[in-house]
């Protein structure tokens, strides 16, 4: 295909389908713990190729990682050769021998942590009973050998209340840093949705707590949510200086990298252009070369087409005052609500954002069907 990189600049590769958590807002649930993960050989011999297209970055996470037996035979793999990588694990598994291992790992740059909570109250209601205790000895266990040691928090009604503490938690562990993404409708969240979603108001909260509590500690807090709090700050400046009624020139859907810059790669082989376009596959790695996936897909031609979308030929965005600066958002998310990637995010949409309710309807959701059940306990629900 032309106009397109000959490999993707980062690969993320999700080396397992096996994890020992069911987190509430897992977006790879749909393939949780089943038993077709690749073999080790086959995963040397898909990294031996990214070598030859020279990618530079690769992300390793699951699943969990470390429920492979082999997962240091796939790292040993990806240290013979040139690329810089980081790594995601939920640190239940981590102990004394295996941290030794990793601090042994020299272009490793960074290892990533989920933690969703500053005591076994918050965190386990989202991870499941027991896992705060054992995440936090893995860290703990982490940093006694390595130093880029940082957190991930998915922000929902059960921990946004609990940021500060988390980012208090973080800086006396001694962390890198601690990160702090919104949820997405997808996977397991979209079974748990009534009890997990932020309303728009929440939402603006939680990025104005986030903005204080950069000011506070500098870098240490970082993450998606304050880099949207940055870029609705440009809408709020266009309100000022701008007539919204004779909006200018529209953007296209250029908000995300998938099928770009980067992609992923399924436990089972599938290509995917991200994590959270779980089912959206491009082609398979024992039946097709990757870099033919890469450059001669289908669904990537389709992700490198968003581009050339203008929001002008979207109803909803059409006559929008802020088109000039929207950029489409997560297209996963438009896939998840409306089968299509050429569609919005309303989780990115200002107008959505400044207004009252929630970022989507609800019952647009397959989060519908499990409301009734969820009912009782969105009455008893109280915020943390």
């Amino acid at each position: 295909m032309k106009n397109c990189l000959s490999a993707p600049l980062d690969v993320f590769i999700a080396i397992t389908n096996r994890c020992n958590l069911a987190c509430k807002h897992c977006n790879v649930y749909p393939t949780r713990n089943s038993t077709n993960d690749l073999t080790t050989d086959e995963w040397i011999r898909f990294i031996r190729r990214l070598a030859e297209l020279k990618v530079f970055t690769l992300w390793i996470s699951g699943g969990e990682p470390f429920m492979r037996e082999d997962v240091f035979s796939i790292l040993h793999e990806i240290e013979a050769h040139h690329f810089h990588y980081g790594l995601n694990t939920n640190a239940t598994l981590i102990d004394e021998q295996a941290s030794r291992r990793i601090s042994e790992l020299k272009k490793l740059f960074s290892v990533v942590v989920s933690l969703d909570g500053s005591s076994p109250a918050v965190h386990d209601k989202q991870r499941g009973k027991g896992s705060f205790d054992r995440t936090i000895r893995g860290i703990e266990i982490l940093l006694k050998h390595n130093k880029h040691v940082s957190t991930y928090t998915t922000v929902t009604r059960n921990n946004y209340q609990d940021i500060e503490d988390i980012v208090i938690l973080g800086k006396s562990l001694g962390l890198a840093s601690v990160k702090f993404n919104e949820l997405l409708p997808l996977g397991n969240a979209v079974c748990h949705l009534p009890n997990l979603i932020l309303s728009n108001r929440e939402r603006r909260a939680l990025t104005h707590n986030l903005e204080d509590l950069r000011n506070t500690y500098g870098n240490f807090v970082i993450g998606t949510i304050l880099d949207m709090g940055k870029f609705f700050k440009g809408f709020e400046e266009l309100e000022k200086i701008e007539n919204l009624d004779n909006p200018g020139c529209a953007n296209g859907l250029f908000g995300c990298g998938g099928g770009i810059q980067k992609c992923t790669v399924r436990p089972d082989g599938w290509v995917v252009p991200c994590d959270r376009l779980w089912d959206f596959k491009a082609g398979h790695i024992a039946e097709t070369d990757f870099q033919e996936i890469w450059t001669s897909s289908p669904i990537f031609s389709e992700m490198r087409k968003r581009a050339s979308i203008s929001l002008d030929d979207i109803d909803e965005c059409s006559g929008c005052g802020y088109k000039s600066l929207c950029i489409g958002g997560c297209p996963a998310v438009s896939y998840e609500l409306s089968g299509s990637v050429f569609t919005v995010d309303p989780m990115s949409c200002y107008r959505i954002y400044k207004g009252k309710g929630f970022p989507y309807k609800l019952d647009t959701m397959n989060a519908q069907k499990e409301q009734e059940g969820y009912a009782h306990e969105i009455q008893i629900q109280t915020p943390l």
